[in-house]
């Protein structure tokens, strides 16, 4: 148990961590060594099994370099937000926000860049299982032992709005962490394996083909959210290569392949959509027009005429 009830400082971060199975190249805020004032743990109930815990007041904004070792890592978001951008392919972008899971399953180590900016309450519970812990698992629960172990051998990464029970989870483990006591072990290893059952029955209720932690790439639903904020901009592929910190062509194959279509097709068709669900309302084809960034109410309805084989006013009476 490392536990730190007062400061918490770059120093104290970067010794702890390798317990967690992250080791910290770099660590710096922008306001001296402290980051925040709070408590972290790391415990492992069970071999295999690390569970840390984070409760920080008043954090400093802060970026850092890490290495995340192997194994399925789950973590529950309580508080805070923070953003990683994986430096070794493939490269992922990861937003976590609270009430969010990140699922993420590392069959090598990963160079990761991660920043936070400065937050009132930042509180987080993350689980990693190692690979033989999933394994021996397979003599009780051959099919989450599967679905875990396909995660990590294929690096499978996602993140996905909590469920009540993962939420309840979270703040139980969160709890008990906090105030160990002659059973905390236990307790903490039937709640990693209740986290663990939760993921694996939430994702194997979903659609097979939209299963994020295997297929929702975070890069590409950064792009989308941008997109569909933002439909009057004349975004471009190369603009949103930029923002995300990769090549032209790695985000034109990766919007392809997480929508089935190139990202000029997806920005035309949110635009439809939204000019339909605007006419529909009774807007103004000049309004709309604008709205969506076309350089004159003309050219907006040749485009609709184009896309619906209908003019505006014409799709507005629909």
């Amino acid at each position: 148990m490392v536990e730190f009830p007062k400061d918490i400082t770059v120093r104290t971060i970067k010794r702890i961590a390798t317990a967690a199975g992250v080791q910290v190249l770099k660590l710096r805020t922008l306001q001296g060594g402290v980051l925040a004032t709070g408590f972290m743990k790391i415990l492992e109930p069970a071999r295999g099994v690390i569970v840390s815990a984070g409760s920080f007041k008043g954090q400093k904004q802060y970026n850092a370099k890490i290495v995340a070792e192997t194994g399925l890592t789950i973590e529950l978001r309580l508080h805070g937000s923070s953003r990683s951008q994986e430096l070794d392919p493939p490269n992922r972008t990861t937003i976590v926000r609270p009430g969010s899971m990140l699922i993420s399953g590392k069959s090598d180590q990963s160079l990761w860049d991660v920043h936070a900016d400065a937050q009132d309450i930042f509180e987080t519970v993350s689980i990693r299982y190692e690979k033989q812990f999933l394994t021996a698992l397979a003599d009780n629960s051959p099919d989450i032992s599967a679905w875990a172990l396909d995660y990590v051998v294929r690096n499978g990464h996602g993140i996905v709005e909590q469920t009540i029970e993962l939420t309840g989870v979270a703040q139980q483990l969160l709890s008990s962490v906090r105030k160990k006591g002659p059973n905390t072990n236990l307790l903490l290893h039937a709640l990693a394996l209740q986290a663990l059952a939760l993921a694996w029955q939430y994702f194997e209720a979903l659609d097979g083909d939209h299963r994020p932690a295997l297929q929702h790439d975070d890069v590409i639903a950064f792009a989308i959210d941008e997109i569909e904020k933002n439909p009057h901009a004349s975004l471009t592929v190369k603009d949103m290569a930029a923002a995300c910190r990769m090549s032209e062509s790695s985000m034109k194959s990766r919007f392809k392949q997480a929508t089935g279509r190139s990202m000029g097709a997806f920005i035309l068709d949110t635009r439809m959509r939204m000019a339909a669900e605007m006419l529909h309302k009774g807007v103004s084809v000049g309004a709309t027009s604008e709205a969506l960034g076309y350089s004159s109410a003309e050219a907006f309805s040749k485009a609709v005429k184009n896309y619906f084989g209908r003019s505006p006013r014409n799709l507005k009476r629909l």
